[in-house]
């Protein structure tokens, strides 16, 4: 008796057919690529990009710095030379207070020796005012010498008085008293007249 078995072949068929879509869907897994290779490419391209991007922003920031370095110096020479500036005209305008200050005080110390000469020319002047001022009219002196003697405050007179008037003379001389005096000379001039002369030295304390 013949048994033909249709099943197996049937089954057989089936493996065969299983054996060779399961070969077919490994070649088509190979074309398959998981997302996050694609995602992973991008990041790779764009690092690139983003360096250079990064490059580009440093380029201008560093050239940016460089311009307000470059500006901050220009503005440092200038503060410099104004300081400069200012330094002279401080110096100048020192020199000129110090000048003036050292006249101020030339000044100061002009009055205070003219203050204190006061006290020498005022004496000085009025000996000097009663001698001429006392003086006769009808006498007239050939010489006259005063001086005043800061050191030892004295003030020295000298004068030669002439007349024609023998009593005009002595008048004179009794009223200039205590004076030194010479004796009365006389001598003959050219015209035939007589002239009497006298010599007198004085001397006052100042004070």
């Amino acid at each position: 008796m013949i048994k033909i078995n249709l099943l197996g072949d049937q089954r057989r068929k089936e493996v065969k057919t299983q054996r060779f879509a399961i070969k077919i869907g490994e070649v088509k897994d190979l074309f398959k690529i998981d997302k996050s290779f694609y995602y992973l490419a991008v990041v790779l391209w764009l690092i690139p990009f983003f360096m250079l991007a990064y490059y580009i922003k440093l380029k201008d920031e560093n050239s940016k710095l460089l311009s307000d370095i470059s500006s901050l110096n220009l503005q440092k020479s200038k503060l410099l030379e104004a300081y400069k500036k200012q330094q002279e005209e401080k110096k100048i305008l020192e020199e000129s207070i110090s000048k003036l200050t050292k006249e101020i005080e030339e000044i100061n110390f002009g009055k205070t020796v003219l203050v204190g000469l006061k006290e020498y020319y005022k004496p000085f002047n009025a000996l000097l005012y009663s001698s001429v001022e006392t003086l006769p009219n009808t006498a007239w002196v050939s010489s006259y010498k005063q001086e005043l003697d800061l050191d030892s405050g004295k003030i020295s007179l000298e004068m030669q008085l002439k007349s024609l008037d023998y009593f005009v003379v002595d008048s004179y001389v009794k009223r200039m008293s205590p004076a030194v005096v010479s004796s009365i000379e006389r001598s003959p001039s050219k015209t035939g007249y007589d002239v009497y002369s006298v010599n007198l030295k004085l001397e006052r304390e100042v004070r």
